[in-house]
């Protein structure tokens, strides 16, 4: 059990953290994954804050808008969820990659 926490880990986090990021960019670009596991249903109101009311995903947002396009802007609107989209999975890399980054400089 020491071995493993003391030599086992430190040596092989780095490849457990980069499977993480791996694993929640594709979850997060794929919207088949995030509509099988989140579901398409939202409340139909614009601000509803409460726990129990059904909700969307931001890749299930993007493919409505870009289905339905009800709006004349539906195509802006998809473009900026997508940025947004692509914003939140960088955001979660370097969530978890910095605390690396720093840690492999320090055992250096």
């Amino acid at each position: 059990l020491q071995t493993i926490r003391r030599v086992l880990v430190p040596v092989a986090l780095n490849g457990i953290i980069t499977g993480i990021c791996l694993v929640a960019g594709r979850a997060f670009g794929e919207s088949a994954v995030i509509i099988l596991t989140a579901g398409v249903s939202t409340s139909g109101e614009m601000w509803d804050f409460s726990l129990f009311s059904p909700g969307e995903t931001l890749a299930v947002h993007l493919w409505y808008v870009q289905s339905e396009a009800i709006v004349p802007d539906a195509t802006e609107i998809a473009e900026k969820a997508a940025a947004v989209l692509v914003f939140v999975v960088l955001l979660i890399n370097l969530f978890f990659r910095v605390p690396l980054w720093i840690n492999s400089r320090k055992m250096r």
